[in-house]
């Protein structure tokens, strides 16, 4: 039998992405476009029902992706009233607003904290072959997803953003002290000194040594 015309409109394929990307914006735009068609369609009682289902599953999906649970997110009152299912259209469109909103600016928020910790992370561990699962499992993401957020919110990708970090800890201490190069090397994580030194020049073009000597 074919599935009825008002369920063809029902795609919230998008809504995660837009979520994730704080679109305020576009997801209220297509909630009204989703309602309205709904509306102009027939929609009835447990139609709405199964919208809300599918709106609230679409919630919990981009949640769990983060290991998040409604009640990180949600203050003890809007748990509740998330939990209550609207009655009409116009109380679903509203409830789907304002559900979607408080979630995406929370992911936003918690996206800028991320970004935040793994920083704070390679900072404190320079001295260490810093790993993208470590960093991974630090703030619990999936190490290609966390590699996608951290790119996004940099412009860098972590493989960069270490190795940078690294470079600079070694520039300052070959101008500022009288530490060995080796010495330095190990500082900066690097256990081997010729590819310390490999990873200095291919940077900034020129040897930790002359680096050194120019900075005299």
């Amino acid at each position: 039998m074919e599935e009825p015309a008002r369920f063809r409109a029902f795609d919230l394929s998008a809504w995660p992405s837009l979520i994730e990307q704080g679109d305020e914006a576009e997801l209220r735009q297509r909630i009204y476009h989703l309602f309205a068609a709904f509306k102009f369609e027939g929609g009835n009682a447990e139609s709405l029902l199964i919208y809300y289902h599918s709106i609230l599953q679409t919630i919990y999906s981009v949640l769990h992706k983060r290991g998040k649970y409604v009640q990180e997110v949600f203050a003890e009152t809007e748990a509740l009233e998330m939990a209550l299912i609207p009655k009409t259209i116009r109380q679903m469109e509203e409830w789907a607003v304002r559900v979607t909103g408080v979630v995406s600016r929370y992911v936003k928020t918690d996206e800028d904290s991320i970004v935040r910790r793994v920083k704070d992370y390679i900072h404190a561990h320079l001295d260490d072959r810093i790993e993208r699962r470590e960093l991974a499992e630090l703030v619990h993401l999936n190490p290609a997803y966390l590699s996608r957020l951290f790119k996004k919110e940099t412009g860098e990708s972590l493989t960069e953003y270490i190795l940078i970090q690294k470079m600079k800890l070694s520039q300052q201490l070959l101008r500022g002290s009288s530490k060995p190069i080796s010495e330095i090397a190990q500082v900066a994580g690097y256990s081997n000194l010729s590819y310390f030194s490999k990873a200095f020049k291919k940077m900034f073009n020129v040897s930790p040594m002359t680096y050194r000597k120019g900075s005299l």
